[in-house]
């Protein structure tokens, strides 16, 4: 029995966790974001500025919610032109930044080159 609710690999667990953090999903569609959740992993897309304030808003309400955000496996991938900016706006939150790609649910995101290495890899 676990005291924070469902048993990691209970056959329930999933469906659970996906009531769980359907209100937070729906709050930061507030956001003007691409959102993609897929069981306690959760990405979004957009400009800086609204991934910054979905950053903000994820670490804000999650908590509440249950559900913890942790900046030392979250990664920003922009275009190189949008590094400085980027580092600018994310700093002091631990959150990496790379223009070159990163693996996000087992799939390459990043530049032509990232992604077929990653492919060919």
């Amino acid at each position: 029995l676990s005291c924070e609710g469902i048993t990691q690999g209970d056959n329930a667990a999933s469906g659970f966790y996906s009531l769980g953090v359907t209100p937070l999903v729906k709050l930061l569609s507030e956001v003007k974001c691409q959102q993609i959740w897929y069981a306690d992993d959760a990405g979004a897309g957009g400009t800086l500025q609204h991934l910054k304030m979905w950053w903000d808003e994820i670490n804000s309400h999650g908590p509440l919610l249950g559900y913890h955000p942790e900046a030392s496996k979250s990664w920003l991938v922009v275009k190189p032109e949008f590094k400085s900016k980027a580092i600018e706006m994310f700093k002091g939150t631990g959150v990496k930044i790379t223009t070159e790609g990163r693996k996000y649910l087992g799939s390459p995101i990043g530049t032509k080159d990232f992604c077929e290495r990653f492919v060919s890899g």
